[in-house]
């Protein structure tokens, strides 16, 4: 919600707020990639999970670099590739428990 809030005051011209609200997202997919390889670590999650966390990291990092906030917009597909690939894993995973 952080990359999609810097690209609309990006694009609405506030671009300063823009840029302060996507270092702000930075530090939030940080946490949250940290979260996710300890996930991983613990067998909540698959592999994947932390390689997206990763990609969204950097994507809002080359965002931040470029002062470009388009390219904030990868975390969201980072995000929804994340979210499906939850699902199979869970579905993989329930169907292998009642084997």
């Amino acid at each position: 919600m952080l990359a999609v809030a810097a690209f609309v005051l990006g694009a609405a011209g506030a671009r300063r707020l823009g840029f302060d609200v996507l270092l702000v997202a930075v530090v939030v997919a940080a946490v949250v990639g940290l979260q996710t390889v300890a996930s991983v670590v613990e067998g909540e999650r698959s592999r994947t999970s932390a390689v997206l966390a990763g990609v969204a990291l950097l994507s809002l990092l080359a965002a931040g670099a470029t002062r470009t906030p388009e390219l904030a917009l990868g975390c969201l597909l980072c995000a929804g590739l994340d979210r499906l690939q939850l699902r199979v894993w869970i579905r993989e995973a329930r169907a292998a428990a009642s084997r």
